[in-house]
């Protein structure tokens, strides 16, 4: 029996989305502690921004951080002025 052929290689899904940052990176960009981000991933709701496992270490995208902080924008209704 002739070993199964592999297809032509995958692109990487989501490469467009920039370097992996170390959580030191991440925490300086979204101003948090390295303990915070460790608390996010570690909870059942995962409330931190979406990460990768690389190996034991963790990495986050810089695309994924932009996204992270843009869902959490709070939109002010902008208020006529008086008079």
């Amino acid at each position: 029996m002739k070993p199964k052929k592999l297809g032509p290689p995958l692109a990487c899904e989501g490469i467009e989305e920039g370097p992996l940052l170390t959580p030191a990176e991440a925490s300086a960009i979204l101003r948090v502690s390295l303990e915070t981000l460790r608390d996010w991933r570690k909870r059942a709701s995962r409330s931190g921004p979406s990460f990768v496992k690389v190996g034991r270490g963790v990495r986050y995208f810089t695309g994924e951080l932009a996204r992270y902080i843009r869902k959490r924008r709070v939109k002010v209704p902008v208020r006529k002025g008086r008079g």
